[in-house]
């Protein structure tokens, strides 16, 4: 047989044995295939479970034995008490030990081996079963590039499993069992498979897998081209395999029609394996390596700020934030945590987003974290509040959308590993540039730094923790700069124009032009529109003055007031008219000795961004004026620099009640803002209750139209029932709890004055054709009370002595309540008189029985009647002195086994059919006595029939010879 290419796993629970029996039953023969079946079997039960499905299919069934081979065409069966799993084709099986509190997930283990064992090989199959069991080993499966069947929930008995399975969104197929046989055979038999991954290295195939992922991004806005080469063709020739289509052409066409199929293709590329604690050795390195220096670092109240990348269904982002709030718990820290969770799968951070999880994570979570950090909700487990609102999910693309920064610690596992080594390295790069100088970064088991292990310190080498070193910074970091690059700035001023790119990028020539500048030019500040300073050349500290308190960026708070008014004029005329500005002879009286500067403004303005800048020159040496600029002399002047005080102090103190203004309106603004929130919140609620309301009149009219069906079906009902009562001739009267006349038929007047008005009166005050001791009501009350029938024969007053039955009965709703009493009269006037003719006939046949049981008595013939099974019903007192037997000790005894033992049961039978054959018998016999010797006799034997001429019963007259 051999070993097998592919190998299913099965995985069943309750209502299981018949979703096995109609797979298999409809299982074609599949070359190269072995099944595995994996159930939940209690430790005491001996399976029969080979023996009941060995007659469904034509394939070998064996229960799995430890260390066993797997070959093709084989079923293999779980035996009870044992976990299995498969490695290097080979089944291994190991005790189940019961822990309390955690969960045996046998077909979660089962599959996740299978994933790691066949690969794309793998294909897991979801029967009837409660639970969730199967679900975490499904996306192994997926993630290795396997195939998943799922049972229809409407066609299991027991829908948990299914429905676990199928909530995932990455089930291949949903079919009934009867179907995924077919589903199989189809699969594996696809030329896609077979394909090696040579032949997709062909130009032509390479440039239809790049066309197939471009569809991909048109549809889904994700480009998946840096992703590694044999990830994406494995996935895709999967797909072909699904659809049953033949090649990457045609997939291509389908794909251009089918704008859904690049959406599961884009799910499918992006499958990523996670669960809570994943690793758990890794955690612990984790939080007795890291969290120690990491917590040490920050003050009191300081925030811990973590990126997940890749979070995909948010188990990790959950798992580090439970991790740092113990940490915090244990150490009586008082940090806040802020766990920002990015992953580009939209679908995944839904479920990350809900922080639902199914109750298969028992076997990831001990016992006392799931008690802390979770809340059961039915099969599910939610995780708390506290912990859900530490973690923020975002839909990110790391490769191309801008990083977080300040982070703390960085964990990003089993990412890497898809992509590129460009890719990679972009990314890592991103990484250190979003860590704080003491951030740690978390990788997966199987992924390195490469290249750029240069710009990290190794904490654990096997669990792949890295410390941020400070030194050199990667391309990407030293590229990211929140400040205005100088060399834009440079590119505006004469002569630079003509520098080669090449020195415009270098960043040490960078440097050599910083340096030039502070010792050649005098002192300089850039600032914006907003009068922010945005760049420092030189020495400025003789003009700028950092004053006490928040520290303020405004050019016009920083500079000194000697040239503050200047300045400010400048500045608005540098910016409005786009002109130099120079003011000359300012005089700084602080200055020791106090000096004359002047104060060149230019603007500046770049092309590409439309950006305004002012630089502003502080030169205290008298040079040529530039021509293009407006010179303005300064001239000192005490009382205009009094008004002037006196001015700004007016002016602050008007700025301080504009900016309190501001700021209430402000507070008004955020009120209004709240209050708009609350109503546009209202506003919901009342489309809410409009839409509630919509579906309520919906079902109003539906239930309307149903209650108005079931009218005029009573409608009918009550004419038919009125109908039924006035042509009965049973009268029949019902009354309430109270004894009062609710209903009665016509039938009834004849035997007791009733009248329409009489409704509702009580059946005391009615006379009848009874006699008087015939008290209606006493028997109705008693009825009521103890719920008994009662029946009575009773004979009118009248002249004609009619007889009646009157039967008291308990009124009884559907719903099983008394609700009074039903009276029933019926005429049984007739019966009677039948029974008096009966009864005299029967006196005379008892008559006649009896003389003919005396000439009976006096023949000297045994003459014995029996019914039709042989049992004796007669036995005259000539039989009686023959055999011995008195008739009491005969009568229902069976006449062969009496008179004729020592025939065997063939002979007694073929006697029997014989008489009821022949109906009469003559010949001589013999007969055994109750001494025990055998008689001599001459019988005849007949059979008589009743009216339908069937056999009735068999007559022997037996003499004695």
């Amino acid at each position: 047989m051999g070993k097998p290419t592919f190998i299913a796993g099965v995985g069943a629970s309750a209502g299981g044995l018949e979703a096995l029996e109609h797979l298999f039953k409809n299982l074609p023969q599949v070359d190269g295939l072995a099944l595995i079946v994996v159930q939940h079997l209690s430790p005491d039960y001996k399976s029969m479970m080979a023996e009941l499905l060995s007659k469904h299919t034509h394939l070998s069934i064996q229960t799995a034995v430890d260390k066993v081979e797997v070959e093709s065409n084989n079923i293999y069966l779980i035996p009870p008490k044992m976990n299995m799993t498969i490695f290097h084709g080979k089944l291994y099986l190991s005790e189940i030990h019961h822990v309390p509190g955690n969960i045996n997930l046998p077909i979660d283990t089962f599959f996740r081996s299978l994933a790691d064992d066949y690969q794309d090989k793998a294909i897991a199959i979801v029967l009837s079963g409660t639970g969730s069991d199967g679900t975490r080993g499904i996306r192994a499966i997926k993630e290795t590039g396997g195939l998943v069947i799922v049972q229809k929930e409407t066609s299991a008995k027991f829908d948990g499993m299914p429905r676990s399975a199928i909530a995932t969104g990455l089930v291949d197929f949903i079919v009934d069992t009867e179907e995924i046989g077919d589903v199989l055979s189809r699969f594996i038999s696809h030329p896609a498979l077979v394909l090696k991954q040579k032949d997709l290295l062909d130009p032509k195939e390479e440039d239809y897998i790049f066309r197939i992922l471009v569809e991909v991004k048109k549809n889904t806005g994700v480009d998946f081209t840096s992703y590694k080469r044999s990830t994406v063709s494995r996935r895709i020739l999967r797909r072909l395999s699904v659809h049953q289509i033949e090649n990457l052409e045609n997939y291509l066409k389908y794909l251009e029609i089918n704008p859904k199929e690049s959406d599961t293709l884009y799910r499918e590329l992006l499958i990523g394996v996670t669960s809570f604690f994943r690793d758990s050795p890794a955690f612990l390195a984790l939080k007795e390596k890291v969290l120690p220096g990491l917590f040490a670092s920050k003050d009191r109240g300081d925030q811990i700020r973590v990126w997940i990348a890749g979070c995909s269904t948010g188990e990790e982002a959950y798992s580090i934030a439970i991790l740092l709030k113990e940490y915090i718990r244990e150490n009586q820290l008082y940090n806040e945590v802020k766990v920002f969770a990015t992953d580009i799968d939209s679908y995944a951070l839904k479920t990350a987003g809900a922080g639902m999880y199914p109750d298969s994570i028992l076997a990831d979570i001990p016992e006392d974290r799931l008690r802390n950090y979770f809340i059961k909700r039915g099969r599910y487990y939610q995780v708390t509040p506290d912990i859900r609102e530490c973690v923020i999910f975002a839909q990110h693309n790391i490769t191309k959308d801008p990083p977080f920064s300040k982070i703390d610690l960085i964990s990003c596992r089993n990412l890497l590993i898809y992509l590129q080594t460009e890719a990679q390295k972009k990314i890592l790069s991103t990484f250190h540039f979003a860590l704080n100088t003491n951030g740690f970064l978390f990788l997966g088991s199987s992924e390195s730094l490469g290249d750029l292990s240069i710009f990290f310190e190794e904490v654990d080498p096997q669990w792949k923790i890295f410390h941020y070193k400070v030194g050199n910074l990667p391309f990407l970091a030293q590229n990211v700069s929140t400040e205005i690059p100088m060399k834009s700035i440079l590119h505006k001023s004469p002569g630079f124009y003509n520098l080669p790119q090449a020195f415009q990028d270098d960043k040490t020539l960078e440097k050599l032009f910083s340096r030039i500048l502070e010792e050649y030019l005098p002192p300089c500040v850039v600032v914006n529109p907003a009068l922010q300073v945005v760049h420092v050349i030189g020495d400025v500290n003789e003009y700028l003055k950092i004053k006490p308190g928040k520290i303020k960026f405004d050019i016009l708070q920083l500079v000194e007031n000697q040239i503050k008014i200047a300045l400010s004029s400048a500045l608005r005329k540098c910016f409005e008219e786009n002109l130099e500005i120079r003011y000359s002879n300012l005089t700084l009286d602080e200055s020791t000795p106090p000096k004359n500067i002047d104060l060149i403004l230019r603007p500046i303005t770049f092309q590409k961004t439309q950006s305004n800048y002012c630089i502003i020159i502080f030169d205290s040496h008298s040079g040529p004026k530039p021509m293009s600029s407006e010179v303005i002399e300064y001239k000192h002047d005490e009382n205009r620099d009094r008004k002037l005080v006196e001015l700004e102090q007016e002016l602050e103190f008007t700025r301080e009640n504009l900016q309190s203004s501001i700021e209430q309106l402000e507070t008004s603004n955020e009120e209004l803002q709240a209050t708009n929130e609350e109503l546009l919140a209202a506003n919901e609620e009342l489309q809410s209750t409009n839409e509630e309301l919509q579906s309520v009149n919906e079902e109003l009219i539906t239930l309307n139209s149903e209650h108005q069906s079931k009218i005029n079906e009573l409608s009918e009902l009550y004419n038919d029932m009125n109908n039924l009562l006035s042509s009965t001739e049973i009268g029949t009267i019902f009354l309430d709890r109270d004894m009062r006349i609710r209903k009665f038929t016509p039938a009834c007047q004849k035997i007791i004055n009733l009248m329409a008005a009489d409704k509702g009166r009580p059946i005391s005050h009615i006379s009848h054709r009874f006699p008087t001791d015939v008290l209606l009501q006493k028997y109705a009350e008693e009825v009521l009370d103890t719920l008994i029938p009662i029946e009575r024969n009773v004979r009118t007053i009248t002249e004609d002595h009619k007889s009646y039955l009157i039967k008291f009965l308990p009124y009884r709703t559907l719903e099983n309540h008394i609700q009074g009493v039903v009276i029933t009269f019926v005429d049984i006037t007739e019966l009677k008189k039948a029974e008096e003719v009966a009864k005299k006939k029967e006196e005379d046949i008892l008559a006649s029985l009896s003389t003919r049981a005396e000439i009976l008595d006096n023949v000297p013939d045994a003459v014995i009647a029996c019914d039709i099974n042989f049992k004796i019903i007669s036995w005259n007192r000539s039989a009686q002195l023959i055999f011995g037997y008195s008739e009491e000790e005969v009568l229902q005894r069976d006449f062969f086994a009496l008179l004729k033992p020592f025939l065997n049961e063939e002979e007694r039978k073929a006697n029997k059919e014989n008489i009821i054959k022949n109906e009469h018998i003559t010949g001589h016999s013999q007969a055994k006595s109750k001494w025990g010797n055998l008689i001599n006799v001459y019988l005849i034997k007949d059979v008589l029939f009743d009216k339908m001429g069937k056999p009735e019963k068999i007559v022997t007259i037996m003499k004695k010879l």
